[in-house]
């Protein structure tokens, strides 16, 4: 039943997906035009939004598909739609100048909210090689055992001294005596209540409910108070606006009862649906509670051990067809190359009287020839002619006329490199000064994809390979493999590796054919034609990745225990992206519009920090949090580790004893963390307090931070060289102070992200008004404008937003003030023209 549930959905997606391309395709063939920044940021933000909708859809499906042929080319169609979505997010900074973005009027274009444009999972995940696998349960269940014997030895120390004092006999009755007579006067706490897991975290959840729904009632009620206050104000000055009539009323909330059933009407029968599946057991319907988790949990466990199975036997299917078509067809294809290469040299021999030469195995081998990728023989023979006119030629010059030809070669390729350099420079200054010009602005055109063919690509060849077997419906499209598939493309494996054998047998028959030809010229008395040197090709570097050796295993396995036991090592709980808990800025795309500095709220958050999850199987990446305490630091980190399924080491400086910060110390720490993050990655380094390492002078003249330098040294520069851009490792720093730090805390992580403020907005109204009336601040309020101002002056985001701004804000003056010269102009000559009109 969910094969064919998910079979079906995949086809309304690959449908959905299909009209939106046609979309975007034509924005870009017609150049969509618009004339102010507002309506292109829209236009773009409409189309990412769909995107991260059909990309919730596509991965939904990739990861429920039990087609295991079919597995390959839905995630080459998710891999192009992430490209796609990557590429709109880098268009729309490039164009507002800010490295979040606000989605509130571009979902409208495509009927669509902001949650459907919120990311769910990442598309892939990096996995963690077995042995490390097993490295890291033995080191949890080594640590447990040493913790479980120890508990052991001291309740057996407890246990021997303990005898019966002649003092004791009366303590139990006083005690009694005291419960029994006075109530809840004396408080007995040897009993202490132990809660689950669930528990605490149901109770720490309804703690934060309460909080936030205290917090919502006396906003709410301070602003209605105020809009009371100001509708009174407006009624006795006379400045309030007279209410509607009757009729338009009644019109209104007709016509609000009409949209309000249709909406209400599609959101039963969309839950009506949900539920059918949950009782299906094909998906859980909507939010699931923390008791639940773990039967989720079976049944996606469930379908990933049945997709296994099935791509085991397929895998095991496979290598039986292959060896029985090798056996049957192995001579006969074998002897039809044989004869087919000879043919070729055959060929070449009447025709020029010359043998090519087989290419090689890692450009093709005897394949290439059949590909047409050797040229003829007479192409080549055309070639030769060139070669050898162009080497008489160069006979004739002297070595240092050679070199003076080749040195001005390349003096007038830099010149043509920096005469275009030049242009383009002239005409993105000519363009900036036009879009300053309010008579002159060229409007905004939709931009050209780069990453678009590739997308169509994907779709065109899941087209060709499937759209005919989809329309049979039948149980080995939607579950399992088709044979059919298989039998073609196995055939040609083996037909490849045929013709890898007889490019050995063919290459040692074209030596002797070689050899008989240097003779029948050497006989003829004719020289024979030289070979065409070969143009020089560079080899691309493969990355080196150290595998640990079987031998290190004692010494990696006692690292990882060390760090186990000082905290180091975490076990963490699992959280997901929509754990940070907040709204999205739904005023952020008007606030740019209106050139208004605009924040991002949590929504803009997950959204960008969904990047930074999957940057995680990309390589090494070092990124900088800061937010005040409370702002979700280490929720977004555990939500990271998580979704990655990667191993979490938590340093913390404030952690640290400060009598064993010695460089010893520091350096086998940092040896431990390295060897054992690059032996389980994908592995999270979380820093936490990083600004107590970077605090300027004048900090430090106070108090500062005990060995600073020391540990700086160590844990931030020597532990960052460590690694390498293959490493599959993302160090987090957190920081709560960045305006107290130095600029080397950027140097060492450029990437930052700034968390926004827990506060309410009305709240933070209430509060500025509660400060102008009391001129005092309370002792519990953030100060969030230092954040915004350290990140606006020191960041790279937050300086060009700023620039962007001041520009934006230029250009608006020049409007206006264009506008007041054009309304003076009119004045002017109006009444010459009522004069001659009378």
């Amino acid at each position: 039943m969910s094969s064919n549930f998910y079979f079906e959905k995949w086809k309304t997606v690959l449908k959905q997906l299909k009209s939106l391309v046609q979309i975007d395709q034509e924005y870009q063939i017609t150049k969509a035009h618009d004339k102010r920044r507002c309506q292109a940021v829209e236009r773009l933000t409409g189309m990412l939004a769909a995107y991260i909708s059909i990309y919730n859809e596509v991965l939904e499906c990739s990861q429920q598909n039990l087609q295991v042929q079919k597995t390959k080319d839905i995630y080459a169609v998710l891999y192009a739609v992430v490209d796609r979505i990557l590429e709109l997010k880098h268009q729309l900074r490039k164009l507002e100048g800010c490295q979040a973005q606000f989605l509130s009027k571009g979902v409208i274009r495509h009927h669509l909210t902001v949650d459907d444009a919120e990311f769910r999972d990442i598309p892939v995940r990096v996995d963690r090689d077995e042995n490390a696998k097993e490295m890291i349960t033995d080191a949890f269940d080594a640590v447990k055992e040493k913790i479980l014997q120890n508990e052991l030895e001291l309740a057996k120390e407890e246990e021997i001294p303990v005898k019966e004092s002649i003092d004791a006999w009366w303590d139990d009755d006083v005690d009694k005596k005291d419960d029994e007579t006075t109530g809840d006067k004396f408080i007995r706490y040897d009993k202490v209540e132990e809660l689950s897991e669930e528990a605490l975290k149901r109770r720490e959840m309804v703690a934060l409910i309460q909080a936030h729904d205290k917090t919502r009632r006396v906003t709410q009620l301070n602003l209605q108070r105020m809009q009371k206050r100001e509708l009174w104000e407006k009624e006795l000055l006379g400045t309030l606006a007279p209410q509607a009539r009757e009729e338009l009323k009644t019109r209104a909330a007709k016509l609000i009862q009409k949209v309000c059933g249709v909406y209400m009407e599609l959101k039963r029968k969309k839950v009506r649906e949900c539920k059918t599946n949950e009782v299906l057991g094909i998906k859980p319907c909507g939010e699931f509670s923390y008791s639940e988790r773990d039967k989720v949990k079976e049944v996606k466990d469930r379908r990933v051990e049945i997709y296994k199975q099935m791509d085991k036997n397929w895998k095991h299917q496979c290598v039986q067809m292959k060896e029985d078509f090798y056996k049957r067809k192995h001579e006969e294809i074998k002897e039809h190359y044989r004869d087919s290469t000879r043919d070729w040299f055959r060929d070449w021999y009447e025709k020029i009287g010359l043998f090519h030469n087989i290419p090689k195995i890692n450009k093709g081998g005897s394949v290439a020839i059949w590909r047409g990728e050797i040229p003829s023989p007479e192409d080549w023979y055309e070639q030769y002619k060139e070669y050898i006119a162009a080497k008489r030629q160069n006979k004739s010059k002297s070595a240092q006329e050679a070199k003076l030809e080749k040195k001005a070669a390349l003096m007038e390729q830099k010149r043509l490199k920096s005469e275009e350099k030049r242009k383009m420079k002239l005409e993105e200054q000519l363009k900036r000064k036009m879009m300053k010009n309010p008579n002159m602005h060229p409007g905004y055109n939709y931009p050209e994809s780069k990453k678009f063919h590739k997308l169509i690509e994907a779709l065109d060849h899941y087209h060709e390979l499937w759209d005919q077997l989809d329309a049979d419906e039948s149980m080995e499209v939607k579950q399992g493999n088709v044979k059919q598939v298989d039998e073609e493309n196995l055939i040609a494996e083996v037909k490849l590796e045929i013709a890898t054998e007889v490019d050995d047998d063919m290459k040692q028959e074209l030596k002797k054919l070689k050899k008989a030809l240097k003779k029948d010229y050497e006989n003829a008395q004719k020289q024979m034609p030289e070979s065409m040197p070969k143009g020089k090709t560079r080899r691309a570097k493969k990355k080196k990745i150290k595998k640990s050796k079987n031998s290190d295993y004692e010494v990696v396995a006692e690292k990882m225990e060390y760090l186990l036991e000082n905290g180091f090592l975490k076990e963490y709980s699992q959280t997901k992206l929509e754990d940070f808990l907040g709204d999205h800025n739904m005023v952020g795309d008007d606030c740019r519009c209106l050139d208004v500095e605009a924040h991002p709220c949590a929504g803009e958050i997950r959204s960008l920090w969904w990047e930074r999850c999957r940057e995680v199987s990309h390589g090494f990446h070092r990124i900088l949090v800061v937010g005040p305490a409370g702002s979700g630091r280490s929720t977004l980190v555990y939500a990271l580790a998580s979704v990655n399924d990667a191993t979490l080491l938590e340093v913390n400086p404030l952690a640290l004893d400060v009598d064993l910060v010695t460089p010893e110390y520091l350096q086998n720490l940092i040896n431990a963390l390295a060897v054992c993050a690059r032996v389980v990655q994908p592995a999270v380094i979380y820093m936490k307090n990083v600004h107590l390492l970077f605090y300027r002078k004048k900090k430090k003249s106070i108090g500062g931070f005990p060995n600073a330098e020391l540990i700086k040294r160590y844990l931030i520069k020597k532990l960052l060289k460590r690694f390498n851009k293959h490493d599959y490792i993302t160090i987090i720093a957190s920081c709560s102070e960045p305006w107290l730090t130095t600029g080397k805390l950027l140097k060492q992580f450029p990437d930052v992200l700034l968390l926004p403020d827990t506060t309410y907005s009305v709240v933070v109204q209430l509060l500025n008004n509660w400060v102008i009336s009391n001129r005092c601040l309370p002792r519990d309020l953030d100060d969030y404008e230092q954040y915004l101002k350290w990140y606006s002056k020191k960041t790279f985001w937050g300086k060009k937003e700023t620039k962007q701004l001041e520009e934006a804000r230029e250009f608006r003056a020049a409007v206006e003030k264009y506008a007041e010269v054009e309304k003076k102009k009119n004045k002017k000559y109006l009444p010459v023209l009522t004069e001659t009109t009378e």
